[in-house]
């Protein structure tokens, strides 16, 4: 089965495209754009400073002064180099994605969509997949519902 027949059976592309805008106006217009977490947060952070073209760091002037107590998490190297600044230690790939969205749109809120963005993208390719594996829409339709209801994917 080609995949081009996809779409070309029971549903036209222009419904398709249709539905995935509302669907998409209705989560923009419902999102929560805040974060959890100190990971999160941290994240986010570098992200910001990554967007700007700067190196992610964080200063603090207690942290010369009392310890590394006033940081994010995800800030917590200091290679050695006196002073107040924390240097981000987790892997820069995340970072990396979330200032791309920020950097491509321009607006500070656009990090907060890029994991659903990613989830999206992977429902449909996994319902894709069904799809060609199974040579079934219910085929494609049950593994995109797995997917979609695995608490770790959630």
């Amino acid at each position: 089965m080609a995949i081009e027949s996809l779409f070309e059976r029971r549903v036209p592309l222009w419904l398709w495209g249709l539905s995935l805008l509302c669907f998409g106006v209705v989560y923009v217009l419902h999102a929560q754009t805040a974060t959890e977490g100190m990971d999160t947060t941290g994240y986010v952070y570098a992200a910001e400073q990554l967007a700007r073209g700067q190196l992610p760091r964080y200063c603090n002037d207690y942290n010369e002064l009392i310890g590394p107590y006033f940081t994010y998490y995800a800030f917590s190297a200091n290679p050695n180099v006196p002073g107040p600044c924390r240097f981000y230690s987790y892997p820069i790939g995340f970072p990396l994605l979330l200032a791309g969205a920020r950097w491509l749109t321009g607006h500070p809120q656009a990090v907060y969509y890029v994991v659903p963005l990613l989830a999206l993208w992977g429902l449909v390719g996994v319902f894709v997949l069904g799809w060609l594996l199974f040579e079934s829409l219910w085929g494609g339709l049950w593994a995109a519902l797995w997917l979609g209801t695995a608490p770790t994917y959630i």
